[in-house]
């Protein structure tokens, strides 16, 4: 771990299992760049909710990488006078992913992960979605998120598990 500021702990960027150079998250969701030596500031995507109303849906961070980090990954974008791609990572997966892997906080009991076959555990990765336990998606702290599979996410199931 790293104390950059005396406050918060900071861990570099991890996305799909793979380290992410000169970036590192901190604890509360804040993601600083060694290459600007600053903070970057998370992009807040919005949704209409059924009666009209704006909500935030999420935040996400947009990081340069090397073109060659994620070769079979699709959903980046060449930056113009650049060779470097451009990789958007959700703020709650990023602080997840680095703060919590999913190998070590399963979205299913631990000795039952310890149990799975690889390719059972890679499907759990594709699909596992993480959830806010206090329904604030601007709130990014590792405390405040969880793994969970996708029944586990439905607004239905935390009333009916509240109750």
């Amino acid at each position: 771990m790293i104390d950059i500021f005396g406050d918060s702990d900071f861990k570099p960027l991890i996305r799909f299992r793979t380290e992410i150079p000169d970036y590192y998250v901190s604890e509360d969701g804040r993601l600083f760049s060694t290459k600007s030596n600053k903070f970057r500031k998370p992009v807040t995507n919005y949704r209409y909710n059924s009666s009209g109303e704006k909500q935030i849906k999420n935040q996400q961070w947009r990081a340069q990488i090397p073109p060659d980090l994620f070769d079979d990954y699709q959903y980046t974008k060449r930056l113009p006078n650049s060779k470097n791609l451009e990789l958007n990572i959700k703020c709650h997966r990023a602080v997840m992913e680095t703060w919590k892997p999913i190998d070590e906080y399963p979205p299913i009991p631990k000795e039952d992960w310890d149990k799975c076959p690889e390719s059972a555990k890679q499907w759990i990765r594709d699909t596992a979605i993480i959830d806010h336990k206090d329904d604030d998606p601007t709130n990014n702290h590792v405390d405040n998120l969880q793994w969970v599979v996708p029944k586990d996410n439905s607004p239905h199931r935390k009333a009916y598990k509240n109750d």
